[in-house]
């Protein structure tokens, strides 16, 4: 079902785990840890995953 944004829930997740893992990658080049960043930036350990290949590539 698409909600208010008209966007399909799996597509939405998709963007949202690589808007996160962008902001997490511009904390790592100061240089934190993933964790670290995710800790900082409040994400909870069930987002990180799609997170991590993101922050990892090099966003």
């Amino acid at each position: 079902m698409r909600g208010a944004l008209k966007v399909a829930p799996a597509i939405a997740q998709r963007l949202l785990s690589r808007i996160r893992g962008e902001r997490i990658a511009a904390l790592m080049k100061t240089g934190l840890s993933f964790d670290q960043a995710a800790d900082r930036l409040g994400y909870p350990a069930a987002v990180r995953r799609g997170a991590r290949n993101v922050a990892e590539s090099g966003a």
